[in-house]
């Protein structure tokens, strides 16, 4: 099976049919994955994904660890789309309750609406108010005929509008967003929005579409002017819809649950006026204290791979190497803080960057 198919992100479990976009959105980190510009190729059989982490040495838990569908493609592209229903189709007959990111540029048809009773399905529209000619549905009948789709076959408290990228100095104009809450985000459960990544393959694409200067990014994060966040923010409150920044905290107001990566009260990542923000702020045990947790850590590490590591006050310290997918699975399914001595990038991170990129992410 091809490498890419599974691979754990930051804040859930990616499972893949087909790899690659023919969209030709400019800004994609899509575009950078080698030998899959165009039309999706095909890499593996919904039932090849769903034996894989389904099986005693995978890195997901049943029921917990967050999972993304087709989102190295469009999962409702015209040659993607029968794909995600039929892997939709097994995860509801294996009754999996597990939250299931659908993240997509176009519409689905009414297909959809079956599986919305049985799965915990969160349905991500992205949009981004961007000029014709850097984002597909930037065409407004494109984007209407889309929304009289989702409006007809999402419930609305599965509907989360993602307005990603955030371009500095291009689409980051008050006004404009305001617009795009008005017109749209009041029909959506919650408004997520995302920064532009930035990094050494992809920057003589990216830097011409900017707006104004910035100064040096991160390449390992997808950058956005803190300034901008905290900006919309009153906007939450006007037309009374959650505005967050991060798709990790849009699956926690789902799931009626605590985010489970480290945002929580840090700047520039949460807001006190967001709807989940008591519920995060609830106390739980501290690792240490959660002898539970650890009995549970112990079993899915130790018995897949052969890690030194230790328990700290909230956090697990691997030593020596460890893969990043192994980090991303014990953030974003335990909650808890993973750290290593040094980090093995996943594929797709080591397909987006240079050697250059590579040097600056792995420590």
């Amino acid at each position: 099976m091809n490498e890419l198919a599974i691979e754990h992100l930051k804040s859930g479990l990616s499972i893949n049919t087909h790899i690659g976009c023919p969209l030709g959105c400019k800004y994609c980190v899509l575009s950078t994955i080698d030998n899959y510009e165009g039309r999706p190729q095909h890499c593996a059989t919904p039932k090849e994904l769903i034996d894989a982490i389904l099986s005693k040495d995978s890195f997901y838990v049943k029921d917990q660890t967050p999972l993304y569908i087709n989102n190295r493609t469009d999962p409702f592209l015209p040659d993607v789309m029968d794909s995600t229903y039929d892997l939709l189709s097994l995860l509801s007959d294996y009754e999996i309750k597990s939250p299931i990111m659908l993240i997509t540029k176009l519409s689905p048809d009414e297909r959809i609406s079956h599986y919305f009773e049985n799965l915990n399905i969160l349905f991500f529209y992205t949009y981004t108010g961007l000029p014709h000619g850097i984002d597909f549905n930037s065409d407004r009948r494109i984007n209407e005929n889309n929304l009289r789709q989702i409006y007809s076959y999402v419930p609305k408290k599965s509907r989360f509008l993602y307005v990603r990228p955030i371009i500095p100095g291009i689409n980051d104009d008050q006004l404009l967003f305001e617009d795009i809450v008005q017109r749209m985000g009041v029909h959506f459960d919650t408004i997520t929005v995302g920064g532009v990544r930035i990094f050494e393959k992809n920057k003589e694409q990216i830097y011409p579409l900017l707006g104004k200067e910035i100064g040096e990014v991160d390449s390992k994060h997808k950058y956005i002017e803190s300034e901008f966040y905290h900006r919309i923010i009153p906007l939450s409150h006007k037309y009374n819809v959650n505005i967050v920044r991060h798709t990790s905290c849009a699956i926690a107001r789902f799931m009626k649950s605590k985010v489970k990566l480290n945002y929580f009260k840090h700047a520039n990542h949460c807001n006190s006026s967001c709807s989940n923000y008591d519920i995060c702020s609830s106390q739980s045990k501290s690792l240490a204290d959660d002898k539970e947790l650890q009995h549970q850590l112990d079993d899915f590490i130790s018995n897949r791979r052969n890690y030194e590591y230790s328990f700290e006050q909230n956090s697990i310290h691997i030593k020596g190497h460890a893969e990043q997918q192994l980090i991303s699975f014990i953030q974003c399914t335990f909650g808890i803080s993973a750290k290593a001595d040094a980090v093995k990038l996943c594929p797709s991170e080591q397909s987006f960057l240079s050697k250059h990129d590579v040097n600056h992410a792995v420590r």
